[in-house]
């Protein structure tokens, strides 16, 4: 079982210097001994793709008749997501007690470097009230949108795929589809997208159609217990999942910390969750950093 932060390094070429901290997954958790880590690392930016607070109260029964409506078509996967659904219920007793220590850590990490937030799967169930709350903390939240920004003369596009959050419930104006990617490859700069699944990764590569960027993502929790290099498991992709951490280069893990493709990457982190019933064995917490040369 590991509990200290480890920090995993990468060096991505983009022809301008910045360096990006990539913190997933704290599920409301304490968190206060990786934020000492960030400040010390000096980042430019901030990027959280999603699970940053755990705000997933819906019945079992609702999750499941959600997957059999949008994933029959899909025996095995949708057989995976009903088995992770139970095993969850099963073990969801055991959980570490909720500490809700999310929001505050997010007004913590604005004191440090600006910060930019997508949404993820756990966080279906956030209110406007805690949007405008976390907004007003100077966070910029992404929901199927993108932010430009001019840096040290040259131009960052960051953009926030959310996962599943019911924009009919939030004062949202925002795609709830992928058709606003295509607007966000086409702008000048480079790209960087935070996407709390890493298993969209192909999908995006798609919509990409040959651009330069790098996709951020968390998720799956370093596969929960690793065997060498290896996850176990990762909601969304199952036993033995291709995606769990570190850096991804088209359809392969890459072995280096450094890349200078001029094709899609994606970055994924272990994030930060202890509250898990099952621990993270071999498996330490992680902050990623990325910094762009």
């Amino acid at each position: 079982m590991n509990n200290c932060t480890q920090v995993s390094k990468y060096n991505i070429h983009a022809g301008f210097e910045c360096r990006i901290a990539v913190i997933s997954d704290l599920h409301d958790c304490d968190g206060a001994d990786s934020l000492v880590v960030v400040e010390e690392l000096k980042p430019d930016f901030i990027l959280l793709p999603g699970d940053m607070l755990e705000r997933y109260d819906v019945p079992l029964w609702q999750m499941l008749a959600d997957d059999v409506e949008h994933y029959s078509r899909k025996p095995l996967y949708l057989a995976e997501r009903i088995c992770s659904h139970i095993l969850g219920a099963i073990f969801d007793p055991f959980k570490k007690p909720q500490q809700h220590c999310g929001i505050e850590y997010l007004k913590k990490l604005t004191g440090i470097a600006p910060v930019f937030y997508s949404l993820g799967n756990h966080e279906k169930m956030i209110t406007q009230e805690e949007l405008d709350l976390i907004s007003g903390f100077g966070v910029s939240v992404l929901i199927n949108e993108y932010r430009c920004i001019d840096f040290k003369g040259s131009r960052l596009v960051i953009g926030g795929l959310s996962d599943g959050v019911d924009l009919r419930r939030l004062k949202s104006v925002a795609s709830d589809n992928f058709d606003w990617l295509s607007i966000f490859f086409d702008e000048s700069g480079f790209k960087v997208l935070l996407c709390h699944r890493p298993e969209c990764f192909s999908l995006i590569q798609s919509a990409a159609s040959g651009c330069n960027f790098v996709q951020v993502s968390g998720h799956a929790h370093g596969g929960q217990i690793r065997i060498g290099k290896q996850g176990l498991f990762a909601s969304g992709q199952g036993f033995f999942p291709k995606y769990t951490k570190g850096l991804y280069i088209g359809n392969n893990r890459h072995a280096e910390r450094s890349c200078n493709s001029s094709s899609g990457k994606l970055i994924v982190t272990a994030g930060l969750c202890t509250n898990e019933a099952i621990p993270r064995i071999n498996n330490p917490l992680e902050i990623a950093v990325v910094d762009f040369v």
